[in-house]
This record gives structure tokens, sequence and C-alpha cells, in this order.
């Protein structure tokens, strides 16, 4: 079983569009109605199972909560500039 962590970039014609924190060039596709709990920006661990189907194997609460705050940092210092 492979297991990454992914961003929840954003959903898109029913689906839930994850990109790679390795190489955001990589992207997974899963039905949105799956991942209905999470929002855009969230990160992931993704497994894929011996049948080759990807799956959400868990919310990474305090890697999530610490990159909003960054982007929100950034994105006050932009205001202020």
């Amino acid at each position: 079983m492979n297991s990454n962590k992914y961003t929840l970039d954003r959903f898109e014609d029913g689906k839930a569009v994850f990109l790679s924190k390795e190489d955001e060039s990589k992207q997974v596709l899963l039905d949105d109605k799956i991942v209905s709990d999470l929002s855009e920006g969230d990160i992931v661990k993704l497994h894929v199972d011996p049948e080759g189907k990807w799956a959400v194997q868990c919310k990474l609460e305090d890697e999530t909560a610490e990159r909003k705050k960054e982007v929100n940092d950034l994105i006050e210092k932009l205001k202020n500039k």
C-alpha cells in the first residue's frame, strides 16, 4: 500500500482535485461525494489499495492548520504593503 501527502486544491465537475505535496504536477481525482467533509486547502494522506483505487486515509489537521496560517499571514503581509 502506498501513502502520500496531497492538498485538496479544488472541486471541479463533481471531482475533488488533489495535488501532490512533493510534485504539484501530479494530481489525483476523487468523487467529491467521498470527500464531502474536506475543504479546499486541506492536507491529507491518500493511499492506493491493491486494486489501484485511491482513497483518503486521513486528514492531517496540524499540517493543514499550519499551512492555512502561513497563507493568511502572507495575505495580511501583502495587504499591508
